[in-house]
């Protein structure tokens, strides 16, 4: 396919004109250009649909219309490779993201394209309904993967979808087709979290068009979802202990945080705490109960960012006095956040097709003992694909991707609950020129200074040679602050 000049996309992108349909050969798959919105840069932007076949086998049957933001490069007589921007979850929507990525450094010399992942995008988008509302936020705090819950999402959702086909090595093929689609010969690659798998998984099928990937806090085909979730958010958990006993301020604060961490599992374990919470309206308060399971959870994605390190002692420590109500309370916003954020049928067909079935019963005791979480995570979404349809996938898929000529460059958080830093060095040690970098931080760790790294890497396309000095400024925030008191 021809790619449009410059000047062209302007045109397009200023005045909203249609360009005829440009489809890619051999896959049935269409890119119509349409009107898109005024984004806060000095370049501008392309918007789209992507249209692809649901069946690939079958391109006269269901299609799917993808949306597609390209943010063309601030400096097109230098735009090199485009840098496609994979979405994590699995199941989140990246064109929610392109408002802010519209003033992406990364945009300097490389168009930005935004490709929304089948299952998510629009009117196809795989959604669950879930318990939990404002008037019953009990809901927002108790298992999400609730087995009867999902079987009645697989039910709706197959009236209007074949759940087989929303794999990553399916979304890893839409890559490639808007990638001819752009008449581009080749791109580049940023993901985290789940949106490293999606790269991985391009590597592995388009090795030729990948000419380099920047995959920040990666979910190797190794890490087998959700297994590893209760090791890894107990070590996130217990790092975060050990550095309040070594913090003066914190350690002033909380002195016996791991005594009443322990005391705290104990009384769960045996019975649940019931509190108080303000709903997301706002109109009055509700009883609630905290199992540990809630509060495991809790505690889990609250330390996805560094910035919530302050409040888990403070947390740890009210509920060890038996005010439970302001851990209940982030308990409900985070959880709420977290699902609204994502596509739940779609992470289900992932999840289900991938993982799952490569998870041994024999393993869960192993991979969850002396946890928060325990076996229960693992044992409910498994229960919750009973059933579910399964993808379609390769048979070598459960192998590491390996390269000796793709340049990727691997960024992990010290203090990771769900995806920590071995994850990252089982995924670098497998590309004979790839770099794996262990930032303080949580899940996804981000910054001026990563921000810096990524741009030299896609200019340079050698993750040996990119100048990594800035990260040795980078700091996990202090876990107490000032006028923290006991």
């Amino acid at each position: 396919m021809r790619r449009a000049g410059a000047r062209g996309l302007l045109l397009c992108a200023v005045l909203g004109v249609l360009s005829p349909p440009q489809p890619v050969e051999g896959q049935g798959a269409t890119l119509v250009w349409g009107r898109c919105p005024v984004f806060e840069s000095t370049a501008p932007s392309r918007c789209g649909t992507f249209t692809v076949p649901e069946d690939p086998a079958v391109p006269e049957g269901r299609t799917l219309a993808l949306r597609v933001i390209v943010h063309l490069a601030r400096q097109p007589a230098s735009r090199a490779a485009p840098l496609f921007l994979l979405a994590g979850g699995p199941g989140q929507t990246i064109t929610d993201a392109a408002p802010r990525l519209a003033t992406s450094p990364l945009r300097e010399h490389h168009d930005l394209v935004l490709l929304d992942q089948r299952g998510t995008s629009a009117q196809m988008r795989l959604d669950c309904e879930l318990a939990g509302t404002p008037d019953d936020p009990q809901g927002y705090l108790d298992q999400t993967f609730d087995p009867k819950v999902f079987a009645r999402c697989r039910d709706d959702l197959s009236k209007r979808a074949d759940l087989r086909f929303y794999s990553s090595e399916l979304a890893a093929d839409d890559v490639d087709a808007l990638r001819q689609a752009l008449g581009a010969s080749s791109m580049n690659l940023s993901g985290t979290s789940y949106g490293t798998r999606l790269a991985l998984e391009i590597i592995r099928r388009h090795p030729d068009r990948v000419r380099a990937a920047y995959l920040v806090s990666p979910l190797p085909i190794a890490n087998r979802n959700p297994l590893f979730h209760a090791r890894s958010a107990q070590s996130a958990l217990d790092s975060l202990v050990r550095d309040c006993e070594r913090e003066l301020k914190c350690r002033e604060a909380y002195p016996t945080l791991r005594a009443e961490l322990d005391s705290l599992v104990g009384r769960l374990r045996r019975a649940a705490a019931v509190t108080q919470v303000t709903p997301p309206d706002g109109a009055r308060s509700v009883a609630v109960r905290l199992s540990l399971e809630n509060v495991g959870e809790a505690l889990r994605t609250l330390m996805y960012q560094e910035s919530n390190g302050p409040l888990i002692p403070r947390l740890i420590h009210g509920a060890y006095l038996g005010n439970y109500a302001e851990l209940a309370q982030h308990a409900l916003a985070s959880n709420r956040r977290l699902r609204g954020s994502l596509r739940l049928g779609m992470l289900q067909s992932v999840i289900c097709g991938e993982d799952v079935p490569r998870i041994a019963e024999a393993e869960i005791a192993e991979a969850t003992a002396r946890t928060m979480l325990g076996e229960s995570r693992v044992r409910t979404q498994m229960a919750a694909c009973n059933g579910w349809p399964r993808s379609r996938i390769s048979p070598g898929f459960g192998e590491p991707v390996r390269s000796s000529t793709v340049p990727v460059l691997v960024v992990s958080g010290t203090r990771d609950p769900v995806t920590p830093a071995p994850w990252g060095e089982e995924t670098a040690r497998h590309f004979a020129r790839g770099r794996h970098i262990v930032v303080p931080g949580g899940h996804g760790p981000s910054g001026s200074c990563l921000t810096s790294i990524a741009a030299e890497f896609f200019e340079r396309a050698d993750a040996l040679a990119v100048d990594a000095s800035c990260t040795a400024g980078m700091r996990y925030p202090d876990l107490a602050p000032p006028s923290a008191k006991r």
